[in-house]
């Protein structure tokens, strides 16, 4: 019906009254039944005073046409209303009509017609007031939409790009698309006064419909999944896939029905929503008394959401007649877990510093303890070869008849000879470590003393020196003089004084005494060789004849000195003591470390380790050595000799297999010299 039907009477009596805003359902006030799809024309007569003056009138989002009378002049449309689906365009927007009024009283006719969308009907209100108010809430509702959608969006993409780099984190994930769900829906819903469908009007009017259920269907899950992936729980698996099934079938639905906002389908489907409200609370009240972090700081946000979805689900059901509350709770929500994560990452980065300073300490003692761990080795493998060091020189000197006993540089005893423990009335374990002025009488320490300062504090190479007059202490109660003859002993690049204790001036003392300081003079010229032949080109050896011949006489005298030390040796006898030097070594040291003679070849450095084929280590050498039948007929004495020092020295405590071995040792040292 137009204006000019009721302006010549041919209209007759109106049907009835009906109430907006409201769909088309039921029947109206007469009883007619009322049919979702059809046309119909609504008039209302308003009494604005005789204020004159230019008004507006806002309809938002007719479904599905509209077009609107003031006066009996248009005022405004939106699409194109019809009688039949042909005729009609539908198109979602917000009607704007702005008019004049006329006297006292305003004739205002609405044309609608719906045959695209499920439901029918004006369901929204319609204002009427000044231009400039209009305009104000236009404005008003355009701002709120691209303010909160931009919000949306923001946050959406940053928690969406958090987990890109992240993805340790699911919740950002699914934050980040409840975000981005809401984002769209407030750019495309009417609480947003249809912001983008004002802004590019040519959008298909099925598009705007689509994108504002279509991410509201999909807020739902995400919504779920988003909680139990901040607080998990082990039935909510069961609960997200109920909840991904429901959205699944109302989107399909969405996508092969026409139009459909508020149909049968869509009011069960904010019953599904309405169910989450409830679930979501028990959670969260279960997860505040287990006191999950964090979960406090949610409470604000998923209140006002709780009670803003319920409002708007009121609204819908027509039980209550309140303005769209959801974004202004979806908005609430999203900064409640913003705070949240803000704590997050402040309490994560503090843990991060705090972890750093105890890595950097941790790193810290890590270096120490390895520094004093290298130390401890190199000790440890200083302390071992000097223990072997001692076992050969003990072993040497308990050969000679002479009292000698070894002062390192802190004034200790360093080893002695049997020969000097016969002599003191002392073992070699009550005397090794002390100093040896305890082994001086009184009345000879600070002639003892002397000698001490005058040989081992200088980087000379004294010659030999006989002093006279030395009380030793020869147990508790006798002291017995004699003499003493000095010698200066280098060791392993350690200084040491070497005493000869006898109180017979003698020839054979003099021999004894010429001979380890030829020994000294010897090691020191082959050590200062060494060291020349270090800094000598290799160019100088092959143009200097003369050095080239020295060297080579050099070499000629100790293959000589070799030839002269390795006679003797080609004994069954000799072979036979070496083989029993050789078991019992082993023996011991499988018995004192517990490891095979694999671990003996490699730690003394004396004995070759092969691996065959297999991957088998093998220590071919030292088996020959380990039976009669196989040792070479002149066998290494020196290397055997070495290899019982090292266990000897390697293995502490007293056995009657150590014993064994060190009684063994000697005669073969004996009958080696």
């Amino acid at each position: 019906m137009t204006p000019a039907d009721f302006a010549s009477e041919r209209s007759g009596r109106a049907s009835g009254f009906i109430r907006l805003p409201g769909l088309w359902k039921g029947t109206d006030s007469s009883g007619t039944p009322l049919r979702a799809q059809g046309h119909a024309t609504y008039r209302l007569r308003v009494k604005t005073g005789s204020d004159s003056g230019r008004r507006t009138l806002l309809i938002n989002t007719p479904l599905s046409a509209c077009r609107v009378w003031v006066n009996g002049r248009l005022a405004g449309a939106s699409g194109e209303v019809g009688t039949n689906r042909g005729e009609e365009t539908p198109r979602a927007h917000v009607v704007k009509s702005s008019f004049m009024t006329r006297g006292e009283t305003q004739d205002i006719l609405v044309q609608v017609s719906n045959y695209h969308n499920v439901q029918g009907g004006l369901n929204a209100p319609i204002w009427l007031g000044s231009e400039s108010q209009m305009g104000l809430l236009v404005r008003r509702k355009e701002s709120f939409a691209a303010a909160f959608g931009g919000f949306f969006a923001l946050m959406g993409f940053f928690h969406l790009a958090f987990y890109l780099r992240h993805r340790s984190e699911p919740a950002n994930l699914y934050f980040g698309l409840y975000a981005m769900m809401w984002a769209v829906i407030t750019a495309f819903s009417n609480q947003g006064g249809c912001l983008v469908s004002e802004l590019y009007p040519a959008l298909p009017w099925r598009m705007t419909i689509d994108l504002t259920l279509i991410p509201y269907s999909l807020s739902v899950p995400l919504l779920v999944m988003f909680y139990h992936a901040l607080f998990p729980y082990k039935g909510g698996v069961w609960v997200e896939r109920v909840y991904q099934a429901l959205s699944g079938f109302f989107i399909v639905y969405l996508v092969f029905s026409p139009p459909n906002a508020y149909g049968l389908v869509p009011m069960l489907y904010r019953l599904v929503v309405l169910s989450m409200v409830p679930y979501l609370l028990w959670r969260f009240v279960v997860d505040l008394v287990r006191k999950m972090e964090g979960a406090r700081i949610l409470i604000p946000g998923y209140l006002i959401l709780g009670i803003s979805g319920l409002s708007d689900l009121f609204f819908d059901f027509g039980l209550s007649h309140t303005l769209s509350m959801v974004p202004y709770g979806a908005f609430a929500f999203v900064l409640s877990y913003s705070l949240l994560i803000a704590i997050r990452f402040f309490n994560a980065f503090s843990a991060v510093e705090r972890l750093n300073h105890e890595l950097k300490e941790n790193n810290r003692t890590l270096k120490e303890n390895l520094t004093l761990r290298k130390e401890l080795a190199e000790r440890k493998q200083t302390e071992q070869n000097l223990r072997v060091t001692q076992r050969r020189l003990t072993g040497m000197l308990n050969t000679l008849d002479d009292a000698m006993v070894a002062i390192n540089e802190n004034g200790e005893v360093s080893f002695c000879n049997r020969a000097f423990e016969t002599f003191c009335g002392s073992t070699a374990q009550e005397i090794l470590g002390i100093s040896w002025l305890r082994l001086v009488a009184a009345e000879a320490e600070e002639k003892a003393s002397e000698l001490e300062a005058r040989w081992l504090n200088t980087g000379a190479m004294p010659q030999p020196e006989r002093v006279q007059g030395i009380v030793f202490q020869r147990g508790a109660c006798r002291a017995v003089r004699t003499e003493v003859t000095a010698v200066r002993l280098d060791l392993e690049e350690e200084p040491m004084m070497l005493l000869i204790l006898d109180d017979k001036i003698g020839e054979a003392l003099d021999q004894a005494t010429d001979r380890v300081y030829a020994l000294n003079l010897n090691r020191r010229r082959i050590e200062e060789l060494k060291d020349s032949l270090e800094r000598i080109a290799s160019s100088d050896l092959t143009t200097r004849f003369d050095l080239t011949e020295d060297l080579d006489s050099i070499d000629r005298v100790l293959g000589h000195i070799r030839g002269n030390l390795s006679m003797g040796e080609t004994g069954s006898g000799h072979r036979h003591q070496a083989v029993a030097v050789m078991q019992l070594a082993l023996e011991l040291w499988k018995e004192a470390a517990g490891r095979g003679k694999v671990a003996l070849a490699r730690q003394s450095g004396l004995w070759k380790v092969y691996t065959d084929k297999d991957g088998w280590d093998r220590t071919q050498t030292l088996d020959k050595y380990l039976n009669e039948e196989s040792i070479p007929q002149k066998p290494r004495v020196a290397q055997v000799i070495r290899t019982a020092e090292f266990v000897l020295a390697a293995c502490d405590g007293v056995t009657e297999l150590r014993s064994s071995l060190e009684r063994h040792l000697e005669i073969f040292r004996r009958d080696r010299a």
